[in-house]
């Protein structure tokens, strides 16, 4: 599975399925078509932890934590890349997936169909799931919190090299707050 080359695609949604001869797999929704891996959907997103370095453990605690939910937590891959948790089949076997990833900024609209909804994706795809639009709201709207909390928590990632380059000029109480405030982070994720 060559990760990289699906997240520079730009993934939309990643679903669980069943291919026939070949077991459960997973199927990809990128921006311009959709890509079929012969992985369960379980180790799909533990790759794609892995390559963006993501302790998935530590991200669904910190942000489990925070919303005070233990189940369905939004994954953020990114500062604009966050994954809400939505189930789009019944599983048919103990191993199967049932949970579908959407990219919070990928879905364009959902539509009310009977019981259950269609989700549709900026790229033109549309996903039956089986929630209802208002659980679907409200697991856009915890994806939208950890979205916002993931932006102030690594806002200074990247931050622009230019005010470091004087640097006989003394420390601030800006600059001393956070530095306390970030080795404040990495002790209590050490614990």
């Amino acid at each position: 599975m060559d990760i990289e080359g699906i997240v520079s695609k730009k993934i939309q949604a990643i679903l669980p399925i069943y291919v026939p001869g070949r077991g459960n797999s997973t199927l990809i929704h990128v921006r311009e078509n959709s890509i079929t891996v012969d992985a369960t959907i379980r180790t799909v997103i533990k790759n794609l932890c892995i390559y963006y370095h993501l302790d998935l453990k530590a991200s669904n605690r910190y942000f489990g934590g925070f919303l005070s939910i233990g189940q369905g937590i939004p994954l953020p891959l990114t500062q604009d890349d966050v994954l809400i948790q939505i189930k789009v089949r019944r599983p048919i076997g103990e191993a199967d997936g049932s949970m579908g990833y959407f990219n919070l900024n990928a879905i364009e609209k959902i539509e009310k169909r009977g019981k259950t909804c269609i989700i549709f994706l900026k790229n033109g795809t549309a996903v039956p799931c089986l929630y209802t639009q208002k659980t679907i709201e409200k697991n856009m709207s915890r994806g939208r919190v950890v979205k916002k909390l993931y932006g102030e928590r690594y806002s200074t990632i990247g931050e622009d090299i230019g005010s470091y380059m004087d640097l006989d000029a003394p420390a601030t109480k800006g600059d001393m707050a956070r530095l306390f405030m970030m080795i404040y982070d990495i002790v209590n994720q050490i614990k």
